[in-house]
């Protein structure tokens, strides 16, 4: 399953509305991640978004909004586990952290709906530069928002051993 935009949905509504839904949301955010599933929608030829109320943003954890009567929330686990949604974790969802994809979680009306793997192509000489820092005794460190498997397998792969995740955008700067 390798793939740069991975969705799993749970929920009764089609795949194509559960990514209607989640892009519709994150259209309303600048976050890096949110432009990604609106700009997977676009690929997928939705244009057509739905109107969101009262647009939230939780700064290194979500979004939410009302759509259509539902109240959808996007960001990480811990966000949805702080809203008291049962998230569960399959074989799918494990293998995408295993791939080092950044995962997505959706709810609908306060359940599980889905989520979306999305994977950060590196830059092209982040592994060189990387090496040079370690070559001169640098110790280099990784602080990222996304889960510890996701990000240790990032760390691996370009030589990184110092890691901490799941960091807020705050915690980066202390």
């Amino acid at each position: 399953m390798a793939c740069s935009f991975c969705l799993f949905h749970f929920s009764s509504v089609s795949l194509y509305k559960f990514l209607k839904i989640a892009a519709s949301v994150s259209n309303y955010s600048e976050h890096p991640l949110s432009r990604a599933v609106v700009n997977k929608a676009k690929d997928s030829y939705i244009n057509d978004f739905y109107p969101v109320l009262n647009f939230k943003e939780y700064a290194g954890k979500g979004i939410e909004g009302i759509i259509e009567n539902m109240i959808v929330l996007i960001g990480s686990r811990h966000f949805l586990l702080e809203h008291n949604i049962e998230v569960f974790d399959n074989q799918e969802i494990e293998q995408l952290k295993a791939q080092g994809k950044t995962l997505v979680y959706v709810a609908i009306n306060n359940n599980f709906a889905g989520i979306i793997g999305l994977f950060d192509n590196l830059k092209p000489d982040a592994k060189k530069t990387i090496e040079k820092l370690n070559g001169l005794g640098i110790d280099v460190y990784m602080l990222t928002g996304d889960n510890l498997k996701t990000a240790t397998t990032i760390a691996q792969s370009l030589n990184i051993k110092n890691v901490f995740a799941e960091v807020l955008p705050h915690e980066k700067v202390d």
